[in-house]
């Protein structure tokens, strides 16, 4: 929609992580597809490993898992990515095939 504005919330965090793609027998995933917001816009789909997204969270990124919202642009922010133990977590679940709640590409 035309001149509706970008959420506050969407202002305040750096990436959407929206998808992961795990290989055949393994629980860990081998990509993960993010957005990254620039300004006002957000970036097309990036594929990073799991260890790229753990190094950007401790530099101090803030990255969210969501989904896409009907407008362009907008997502809806379900829980925030961390590290923890030096392993990747959405919310208090472990980012594992079988924890997980992302979507596969």
């Amino acid at each position: 929609m035309r001149g509706k504005p970008v959420s506050r919330k969407l202002r305040k965090i750096d990436a959407v992580l929206l998808a992961a793609q795990w290989p055949v027998g393994s629980d860990a995933p081998l990509a993960l597809r993010v957005v990254e917001r620039r300004g006002f816009v957000w970036s097309d789909y990036l594929h990073l490993t799991p260890e790229e997204l753990a190094r950007r969270i401790e530099d101090g990124e803030k990255i969210y898992f969501g989904r896409k919202q009907e407008l362009a642009g907008d997502y809806e922010l379900l829980d925030a990515v961390q590290v923890v133990n030096g392993e990747l977590q959405i919310g208090s679940r472990s980012l594992t095939r079988d924890q997980s709640l992302l979507p596969i590409f």
